[in-house]
């Protein structure tokens, strides 16, 4: 019997639009020296409409969620029957900035490929809200959509950015505390350490196109508000894997935190756990954002849309 590779690159030559939002990226983001030392500036960025353009989501429509201890919004395809398949997504922006809103690109496409309704929480942010709000209210989040009747074995878990840390935390939590838990977790570039330990903090310093090798350890900083780094609830990568469900992982293969994904991948292989690293070439962190404009966006998207369907049928 063959094993799965624990990584493998994505196929194929990078699109031109690949090296055009690599080289934006560069331009609007990695050369702004006061990213992650200005929270107002950090929000500013990645709040502002450059991430927050819904028609790139495609079809979907966007609905405030009611009831919810965690406020947030629904992403529902149109035209499309979703059953009682149901995505929670969480964020990314360095738990400082952005929200359901800036991430639509995302979701949105996530939500048709998968065919599901996607809840996307609005998680507090630092550093009016420090360590471990954000983790709470993951977790409300989650258990408040297993209340409402959504089966554990039609939903699925995902995040990007520090969304994905997010999600691997939030896994751990459930399995620690006896919660039912999801079919499968997804996650896009994510943030996974705190200490920015990962090889590929200094070997990809220059190929980054979003952050140096001091961003890990200033939104770091504006997170945990003095609290240990190594706390796995904020640092999943040190966290027990043992019985979580399958992992997909979709990376740049030219990110800083691309080891954030390849370490958290090789601890879950490492505990019997089923978890697949793709790595992808030019893109910049988190490139799912820019939804229907961007081939590779378009095409992880269905992979992992794919992959969410296939553990929620």
């Amino acid at each position: 019997m063959t094993t799965q590779p624990l990584a493998r690159p994505h196929p194929g030559d990078a699109s031109i639009g690949a090296h055009l939002v690599a080289t934006l990226s560069r331009w609007l983001v990695k050369r702004n020296a006061v990213l992650w030392h200005d929270v107002d500036a950090t929000r500013r960025l990645f709040d502002s409409a450059l991430f927050t353009r819904a028609w790139v989501a495609g079809k979907v429509g966007f609905t405030a969620a009611t009831g919810a201890p965690v406020p947030g919004e629904w992403v529902t395809p149109r035209h499309r029957a979703t059953g009682e398949r149901t995505v929670l997504h969480l964020h990314g922006g360095g738990y400082q900035s952005g929200s359901p809103v800036t991430v639509r690109g995302l979701t949105g496409g996530l939500a048709r490929a998968a065919g599901a309704r996607v809840f996307v929480p609005d998680y507090r942010r630092a550093p009016e809200h420090h360590f471990p709000c954000a983790y709470d209210d993951a977790l409300a989040a989650y258990r408040w959509l297993l209340s409402t009747g959504v089966s554990p074995s039609r939903l699925a878990v995902s995040g990007d950015s520090a969304g994905g840390g997010l999600a691997l935390a939030l896994v751990q939590a459930l399995r620690d505390a006896g919660d039912p838990l999801p079919a499968c977790v997804v996650m896009i570039s994510p943030w996974t350490d705190m200490l920015g330990a990962g090889d590929s903090n200094t070997d990809n310093a220059a190929a980054c196109a979003i952050f140096h090798t001091k961003s890990v350890g200033l939104a770091a900083a504006t997170y945990l508000g003095g609290a240990d780094p190594h706390d796995v609830r904020a640092s999943p990568v040190y966290g027990d894997m043992r019985g979580l469900p399958p992992m997909l992982l979709h990376v740049g293969a030219d990110e800083i935190i691309r080891d954030d994904s390849v370490r958290a991948a090789e601890a879950a292989r490492r505990a019997g756990v089923r978890a697949e690293v793709v790595l992808w070439p030019v893109v910049p962190h988190a490139w799912q954002l820019y939804g229907t404009l961007l081939r590779e966006a378009r095409e992880s998207l269905a992979e992992l849309g794919a992959f969410i369907a296939a553990h929620t049928g």
